[in-house]
């Protein structure tokens, strides 16, 4: 990884009313520190669930950011005022939304392997203690290692290739803080162009339609190799890509999997964003209700867990040694009492 630009900028607004103010900050370098300082925030917001996925907004004009992005790749523009017209776009954008700000914008284009990414990350804040010797104690705002509520992932590469599959813009905002990420959307021009809900539905109909043509043994590894890769590829930020997927669920014979799924799929993307919480299912059943929270392995399932759907009872085998105990402890007690 190579950080070829940063810059770093405040932007604040109260009341919710206000106009937002946005302040460059100077001398902000690729040193040693940020470079691992911007490795950890990468960390967190790849690993935040509930991310959109999409592209630039064809209208330029209403929303000029992927344009001025361009003008910067092509060298017409440099980057911190690239920066600074897209934090003034939210500024503008911010006008009629009422929400209140403080915080630092961070604008990193790096280059790694694959090709060039831009990283806009709002940076949250925490309050501490510090010590200094001449003052004591007292109390300080530090930088968040823990927490990115907002931002964006722009994979400049896939844009500009020819065969980009329109989901090359990574967005992140908050619930609590609708208002803010309405504005800063529309700052970056992000317009939503995967559906996450279609995405996650076809990958478990794929996965479980094609183990259930294996053994139960096997059926149980395709499904916990699946669900690993795309757990991984969540923590990294990638997409999940088919000829990839195929290669990890059978190593064997990867075009097995392709092949089935060209073959017995109605549509079935190359490229998926599934929403890997919901990708349980594949490795463990759950389920809460009645003063019960229930969870174990798929694979333990009419084994040591069994399922009467006629009588829809479940029946546990072998108890877990620790539950064991404590049902035990509790009818010995019960019985002393009645003893009593």
């Amino acid at each position: 990884m190579a950080i070829e630009q940063i810059a770093l900028h405040h932007v604040c607004r109260s009341p919710e009313d206000a106009p937002l103010e946005v302040t460059p900050i100077d001398g902000i370098t690729a040193n040693a520190d940020l470079v691992a300082l911007f490795s950890q925030f990468k960390r967190v917001f790849n690993a935040k669930p509930g991310k959109r996925f999409g592209r630039f907004q064809d209208d330029y004009s209403s929303y000029p950011a992927g344009n001025l992005l361009h003008e910067v790749i092509d060298g017409k523009l440099a980057f911190n005022s690239f920066c600074e017209k897209v934090s003034k776009e939210l500024a503008t954008h911010a006008s009629g939304l009422p929400f209140e700000i403080d915080s630092h914008i961070l604008y990193v284009q790096e280059t790694i392997e694959q090709g060039q990414r831009l990283f806009v990350l709002f940076l949250e804040t925490e309050s501490g203690f510090s010590i200094n010797r001449h003052e004591g104690i007292h109390a300080s705002d530090h930088l968040s290692l823990t927490r990115i509520d907002m931002g964006a992932k722009i994979d400049i590469s896939e844009w500009l290739s020819e065969n980009n599959e329109n989901n090359y813009f990574t967005l992140l905002t908050n619930r609590t803080s609708a208002k803010a990420g309405e504005a800063f959307s529309k700052a970056l021009g992000f317009s939503n162009a995967l559906d996450i809900e279609q995405d996650t539905a076809t990958f478990l109909d794929a996965i479980e339609r094609f183990a259930a043509n294996t053994d139960e043994k096997e059926a149980s590894l395709i499904k916990k190799k699946a669900y690993d890769f795309c757990v991984e590829q969540h923590k990294l930020g990638d997409s999940v890509r088919v000829e990839e997927l195929a290669e990890v669920v059978d190593e064997a014979a990867p075009s097995r999997f392709t092949e089935f799924a060209k073959t017995n799929l109605a549509e079935f993307p190359a490229d998926l964003r599934p929403d890997y919480r919901k990708l349980k299912r594949l490795v463990k059943f759950t389920g809460k209700g009645n003063g019960m929270s229930l969870s174990f392995s798929s694979d333990l399932i009419q084994n040591s867990i069994v399922y009467d759907e006629n009588s829809n009872t479940l029946t546990i085998l072998e108890v877990p040694k620790t539950l064991r105990q404590q049902l035990i402890e509790y009818f010995h007690k019960k019985n002393e009492g009645k003893q009593e």
